[in-house]
């Protein structure tokens, strides 16, 4: 009778451990985006493939290049600004722990996965994996690997998108836009679009499409890229001061 015991309190106690965490869900292996590409160019509704990811619970830290890459591989703008609200609304609910000196713990498929699509456009080969869990001072536990806290206030005022566009289109230099986007915070980004239809959170202030379009209309990967980072320490910036004012400031 005891050794039942001490199996059913084992089975308990995994149970316990790897019960669904909040906004998270089951644990389950994350969907994998080569299914998405191969769906989408197969004909497969956008309807149809968010409903899948909406029941794998899987987002995807996607750089700012990453969604022309995936509108030239067949995949709908609806999908792409899926993964992008879907991905901000992960980062808000990882900065809300944060915040309280918590975190979602070390379960890979929890965070937003992380993916190279370097070579999509050649062999058509796409790595996936979670982002590095390891803890940093100053940084949520989660985030994917390229963002960083960039010196966004070293120059007065901000960027817009509307201003990016205007100085590609007026040719200037990849170097120089970087250099606007590692100065400049991107602003007119925060709060532009309201609630979303996916969740109470948020709208992403860049959406998937935009991204897209704006690789259409001639912008370099590498400042895509360094947009999407600009754009992501922004949010986290204010998700961190919006749960500081509800009294669970981060303290690190």
């Amino acid at each position: 009778m005891s050794s039942i015991k001490r199996a059913l309190g084992a089975v308990l106690l995994c149970g316990t451990l790897f019960a669904p965490l909040p906004g998270w869900g089951a644990m389950r292996d994350p969907y994998l985006m080569s299914d998405i590409i191969i769906r989408s160019q197969k004909g497969e509704s956008a309807d149809s493939v968010i409903r899948t990811l909406r029941t794998a619970r899987t987002t995807y830290a996607l750089l700012g290049s990453d969604f022309g890459k995936l509108r030239r591989a067949g995949v709908r703008d609806e999908v792409l600004d899926y993964m992008q609200q879907t991905f901000m609304n992960d980062v808000d609910l990882i900065v809300r722990y944060w915040s309280g000196n918590e975190s979602m713990g070390r379960c890979g498929p929890c965070y937003p996965q992380q993916v190279d699509l370097g070579r999509l456009a050649t062999d058509g080969a796409i790595r996936q994996a979670p982002p590095p869990l390891q803890s940093n001072p100053g940084r949520p536990l989660g985030l994917p690997d390229w963002y960083r806290t960039t010196a966004l206030h070293a120059r007065s005022g901000g960027i817009t998108i509307d201003e990016l566009r205007d100085l590609a289109r007026a040719g200037q230099s990849e170097e120089l836009l970087l250099n606007e986007l590692r100065t400049r915070a991107l602003v007119d980004v925060i709060g532009v679009g309201g609630k979303t239809s996916f969740s109470s959170r948020l709208a992403a202030g860049v959406s998937g499409s935009t991204f897209a379009d704006l690789r259409d209309e001639g912008i370099s990967d590498a400042v895509l890229d360094e947009l999407q980072r600009n754009y992501l320490a922004v949010f986290v910036e204010h998700l961190r001061l919006r749960y500081l004012q509800v009294g669970r400031g981060a303290r690190n």
